[in-house]
């Protein structure tokens, strides 16, 4: 997986540690950002724009004293070794002018260009979690929008595990199988003491609007409007996906013993908006485990901060130690393999494959609370792809509820609306059983 960097990888690396403003996500996969600065900063001095014309002119301004400072020491190394002729009264003190000068310049340059954190870490890039464990060069990263959002989200979790010393692992691009040969495709999946963290990284700017329950959001730049698939509901399908096959692993598995499958509750949904300059305006309140970030991962790597202490010793470590291996097994993809799973997927979708209509069902339930404790009630279940979620009244969502047993079907229906009409009525409403999730 692991592959020799070339002097492209090199740049890339370059261009990894600049700060946000000299490059940013909005930057990856397109041409020339130099050329495209130098247009920008005519269309502002055309328009008038004072700001942004000093911005882009400072810029090239540091980038151009920069390469002359380094322009500078190259000609004073040259006269000290007596490659380049001196005047005989400057001989002695010209080049070490001419290398303090560049060094001062060069350095000034440099810490307005690079970003210390970010320089560091593409220093230690072959030794970062994303490149162990996607074999992705820079050149790669640099090149795609969504590869550029996987790298930073995973560095911010690998931040986050090092100043909360959390004990664990961080996977990407974790295949979780469904029944009947589909899949999902989680971007980042950490397995903690704090929990399990499904992360969805979007590497989206301009203003993100939506409803927390509605099926799409819309992404606004300049006159353009945009829609996308509500990344809450997306995630969730993944973590529903991932806790059931976690569930099913630990049965089959005769050598694990006994295990408290409601570990599998302490999921978080995480939303990572990677662009700085993105602004995200939800209309209605998020349920406690998920965060929306905006203008990097800042304040998500700050917001840990806040818990409190009992949630980072939500898992043992033999739990952690279990799941981080279950989901090894659907991790550690090549590019190659990626794209061919990609492929096969979707000849089979083009052949019709892959098409459940969902059933709602009114159901007598039951749940495993702890070993001498089972409750139930009526819920309203979703069935589809083979697995069954439970409909949680507190926020809206189907979850998977690994411990739930289904005792006995009342009414079933393929239209989402009717179910919740019958689920809301008189004859069920105060029959309703409601489980805490923590």
């Amino acid at each position: 997986m692991r592959k020799r960097f070339t002097p492209m990888d090199h740049l890339a690396m370059l261009r990894l540690s600049c700060r946000q403003y000299y490059w940013n996500i909005s930057y990856a996969g397109k041409g020339s950002v130099t050329i495209k600065r130098l247009l920008n900063m005519f269309k502002a001095m055309a328009d008038f724009d004072i700001i942004n014309t000093l911005i882009y002119f400072v810029t090239y301004g540091v980038v151009v004293e920069t390469i002359y400072g380094l322009i500078f020491i190259f000609k004073g190394i040259k006269a000290i070794l007596g490659i380049t002729p001196l005047s005989e009264a400057y001989a002695a003190v010209r080049p070490f002018n001419m290398i303090l000068i560049g060094l001062l310049v060069s350095f000034v340059g440099c810490l307005i260009i690079f970003n210390p954190k970010r320089l560091k870490r593409s220093f230690n890039y072959k030794k970062s979690v994303f490149y162990r464990n996607t074999g992705i060069t820079p050149k790669e990263v640099v090149k795609d929008k969504g590869l550029y959002g996987e790298y930073i989200a995973t560095c911010a979790e690998e931040e986050v595990f090092k100043k909360y010393n959390l004990k664990g692992r961080i996977y990407n691009n974790v295949f979780i199988p469904h029944h009947g040969g589909n899949f999902s495709e989680a971007d980042i999946v950490s397995v903690s003491n704090a929990g399990i963290n499904v992360i969805e990284a979007k590497a989206l700017g301009g203003e993100i609007e939506g409803f927390a329950l509605a099926n799409n959001w819309e992404q606004t730049m300049g006159k353009e409007v945009y829609e996308f698939t509500n990344p809450i509901f997306q995630n969730l399908n993944h973590m529903n996906y991932l806790s059931e096959y976690l569930a099913e692993t630990v049965k089959n598995d005769d050598e694990i013993g006994d295990v408290d499958l409601n570990y599998l509750l302490y999921m978080r949904n995480t939303i990572l908006f990677l662009d700085k300059n993105a602004t995200i305006d939800i209309k209605a309140q998020a349920a406690p485990n998920l965060f929306y970030v905006c203008s990097g991962t800042d304040f998500y790597i700050k917001s840990y901060k806040d818990y409190p202490k009992a949630l980072y010793n939500l898992l043992p470590r033999e739990i952690v130690d279990y799941i981080c291996e279950a989901i090894r097994d659907i991790s550690f993809y090549t590019r190659e393999e990626i794209e061919d799973m990609m492929a096969d997927r979707q000849i089979a979708i083009d052949r019709g494959e892959y098409r459940y209509k969902p059933a709602y069902h009114i159901a007598y339930c039951e749940f495993v609370i702890d070993e001498d404790n089972v409750e139930g009630g009526i819920c309203l279940i979703q069935e589809q792809n083979g697995y069954k979620f439970y409909f949680d009244p507190k926020d809206n969502w189907f979850k998977s509820m690994t411990d739930m047993r289904i005792k006995t079907i009342y009414q079933t229906y393929y239209s989402y609306q009717e179910a919740m009409n019958a689920y809301n009525s008189d004859s069920v409403k105060d029959k309703r059983y409601i489980i805490d999730i923590v």
